[in-house]
């Protein structure tokens, strides 16, 4: 008899280490509000999901903290998003 597995669901939400950081500053990106997800790779990335990865990290059922990226050098508001294919 098989067994059934848990498919991958909920909301990802994207939060980092502080709300501001200095130009060039250390970001760590953490993805969390999934269930059943272990294992899903995670992508970090500027402006869309289409966008350039800035870090990633594999799932653990809820989620996972990235690697530390450098902010970008100019002074603004930037976008990131986290991004998982939960298939």
């Amino acid at each position: 008899s098989g067994s059934c597995i848990a498919a991958c669901s909920g909301t990802v939400s994207l939060s980092i280490n502080q709300s501001s950081v200095a130009p060039s500053g250390s970001v760590t990106p953490t993805a969390s509000g999934l269930t059943d997800c272990s294992s899903k790779a995670i992508l970090f990335k500027k402006d869309s999901c289409a966008g350039t990865q800035v870090s990633s990290c594999s799932s653990s059922s809820w989620g996972c903290t990235g690697t530390s990226f450098t902010a970008p050098a100019a002074t603004g508001s930037h976008n990131y998003y986290a991004c998982v294919d939960k298939n």
